[in-house]
């Protein structure tokens, strides 16, 4: 992956515009000019990225259909004027300086040269949620209407539980250890023991995964008014844990409308809706699913995750700086400039920019405490998408179209996100960058959220509505679901036919 390197680049190419050559205390020394050739300019190559590939492959013209979807349909306002087709948006649509959408359009181009191919992509019929039946239906009848699917994580797992989708690891084009693949993704669903078990892969190829990543935003100028600033060397000092941004916030409601009770007109320390105490665990590197050596997976126990359980909950409940909303409304709240964190995703940045007075930037998620070895964020999986290839296409093919998009990527779709991002009002500083840097390398995407097993999901937004503390006994009741539901879905992964 290139990201960090795209991160600084991208923050290097700001800065050396803004800054001029400073005079020589040495005057230039005349250049010798006798029996010199002047120097020979070499064309770079444009297809160079992909040489892995034999000059002899090629697709005659061919077509590759991916179906696709993007999360909950969201379009990239305020970062594109287009709807986010990660995969071949007709170049006619993308609106002028739309540099996402251009540089998926420049891969694809340098993709389609590369192989004599074709991409093309087809809006899921059913929606996000309608993967299994579109592709069901055209595996059924034979038609071979889609080569490979690009949609969120979890209707991709559903559709490989479902027996649509081949194993990347049986694909010999396809080499999933190049760097423009995420390997972080490659190892957490890797769902074989003996064998590789592999349904689906992300990486430069798209970048909703990028725009899904969790973090903090804080609120300087707020900070700055309580004589504190932004946390940005504890984070690089690997003291950013969860009790320092609990103290950092301590104390710092304010009951603005005098009514005594909490409300979105109210000042707080930090502010979220009932799913963080989910963010936060996986975050602390504590997942609910803990895979056994055999394989199988069963609910974490362990005294570690069950003290760590039990302080977040207390801390969320209980304290008087904390303010959590059912849904995304308490995001009004930060961008009002009435709190000092809030979680949310990166795409928020642009609407954060346009409404927020005070200055602002972004952390990671918390460490739990300092023996953890590196900070961690959740990617949402309804947002963030992957690739999967479908039973029915020609593997070989589509092996070679995937790992050629996705050479092409690092330098056109990554390098046009990060610049996008890096320009985004009142981020384009040295301390975002480095923030930004941790959080892409910390990318994570929860097993909990994507497979609901036992009924995960249910069980954390229950505990945080009623606010009784009963997950020990909740827990223990759960076990044997999760093994069911775990095990059916294995032999599933494992025997897709």
């Amino acid at each position: 992956m290139k990201k960090s390197i795209l991160l600084t680049t991208a923050f290097a190419i700001l800065i050396s515009a803004s800054v001029g050559c400073s005079e020589s205390e040495t005057p230039p020394q005349p250049i010798d000019t006798e029996d010199t050739a002047p120097p020979t300019e070499t064309a770079a190559n444009p297809l160079a990225a992909a040489d892995f590939i034999p000059d002899d492959i090629s697709f005659n013209g061919e077509t590759f259909t991916v179906i696709q979807g993007n999360g909950w349909g969201y379009t990239a306002e305020g970062w594109s004027g287009s709807p986010m087709d990660e995969v071949a948006p007709i170049m006619e649509d993308v609106a002028v300086g739309d540099i996402i959408n251009e540089a998926v359009v420049e891969r694809n181009r340098l993709t389609e040269e590369k192989l004599n191919i074709k991409i093309k992509s087809v809006e899921a019929p059913s929606g996000c949620f309608g993967f299994n039946t579109d592709i069901q239906n055209s595996v059924m009848a034979g038609d071979n209407a889609y080569d490979a699917v690009c949609g969120t994580v979890s209707t991709i797992y559903n559709c490989a539980v479902s027996g649509l989708l081949t194993n990347l690891a049986d694909i010999k084009t396809l080499d999933l250890s190049h760097s423009w693949w995420d390997q972080k993704t490659r190892r957490m669903f890797n769902f074989g023991t003996d064998r590789e078990i592999l349904y689906f892969a992300n990486g430069d190829i798209n970048y909703l995964d990028n725009y899904a990543s969790q973090m903090l935003f804080v609120n300087k100028t707020l900070l700055a008014s309580l004589d504190m600033e932004a946390p940005y060397d504890l984070v690089r000092e690997h003291k950013w844990t969860f009790d320092a941004m609990t103290e950092m916030y301590k104390n710092s409601y304010i009951d603005l409308n005098a009514d005594n009770t909490p409300s979105m007109e109210d000042r707080y320390g930090f502010i979220s809706n009932i799913g963080v105490m989910t963010r936060l665990l996986l975050a602390s590197d504590m997942e609910f699913f803990v895979k056994q050596n055999d394989g199988t997976y069963t609910i974490n126990e362990s005294e570690r995750y069950m003290t760590a359980l039990e302080k977040i909950f207390d801390e969320l409940t209980t304290s008087p700086d904390v303010y959590l909303t059912q849904g995304g409304e308490y995001a009004e709240i930060f961008r009002a400039g009435r709190s000092i964190f809030s979680d949310d995703y990166l795409w928020a940045l642009r609407s954060i920019a346009k409404e927020l007075e005070d200055d602002y930037g972004v952390v990671p998620f918390p460490l739990y405490d300092e023996t953890q070895t590196h900070y961690l964020a959740p990617v949402n999986d309804m947002y963030a998408s992957a690739y999967g290839v479908i039973v029915t296409t020609d593997y070989e093919r589509a092996g070679y179209i995937l790992d050629v998009m996705g050479a092409f990527s690092a330098d056109t779709v990554t390098d046009a996100v990060i610049e996008t991002t890096c320009k985004i009002k009142d981020v384009r500083d040295e301390d975002t960058v480095d923030m930004l840097e941790i959080i892409f390398d910390g990318a994570m995407y929860p097993l909990d959220t994507i497979t609901r097993w036992g009924g995960s999901q249910s069980f954390f937004l229950n505990l945080m509505s009623t606010k009784k503390n009963n997950f020990a006994s909740s827990i223990t009741k759960m076990q044997k679901s999760v093994a069911k539901d775990a095990a059916s879905d294995l032999e599933a992964l494992a025997n897709p036919n």
